[in-house]
């Protein structure tokens, strides 16, 4: 952790290489208990529970069918052939 000054504010950094793996692995973990998420994706017969958020950052579809929707609107559901669940599950998990 480094400390520093500047224009009278205190402002202190760290840095931790293991820090995104690390917050990837909690919100997963949230994401596994059901906590904060806030869409539900069905691809044919599989539901998954996600955070938008996570989806937004990970994927550019979903960024692109996320970003600048309103808190309410639906988001359409797309149908995806077999191959494609594997890819979605590494989205969502």
């Amino acid at each position: 952790i480094s400390k520093s000054e500047k224009m009278g504010i205190k402002t202190f950094t760290h840095n931790s290489p293991a820090h995104s793996q690390e917050m990837l692995g909690k919100l997963n973990m949230l994401r596994n208990d059901g906590h904060f998420c806030d869409i539900t994706i069905r691809v044919q017969d599989k539901i998954f529970r996600a955070h938008k958020v996570v989806l937004a950052a990970c994927s550019d579809f979903f960024r692109s069918k996320l970003v600048g929707q309103a808190e309410d609107d639906a988001i359409p559901v797309v149908q995806s052939p077999e191959g494609k669940r594997k890819t979605l599950h590494s989205h969502v998990s």
